[in-house]
């Protein structure tokens, strides 16, 4: 009671897009976007290299096999 009030709700109650907006929009509203453009930018340049990498790795199985 000292830490939360007395207040509560069931989540639960709710539709589950109701919860999916209240969700996003705490997010949205402390997210730094530069920060996550950055982010997402950065992940997909890793994604791609991962994909050659495998690509490599695939290619030199195969013309190695045993």
């Amino acid at each position: 009671m000292a830490t939360f009030g007395h207040d509560s709700w069931e989540l639960d109650a709710l539709d589950p897009k109701v919860i999916n907006d209240l969700i996003k929009a705490a997010i949205l509203a402390v997210r730094d976007e530069e920060t996550h453009k950055e982010t997402l930018e950065r992940e997909e340049c890793e994604r791609e290299r991962l994909g050659r990498a495998i690509d490599f790795i695939q290619d030199d199985m195969e013309e190695n096999e045993c």
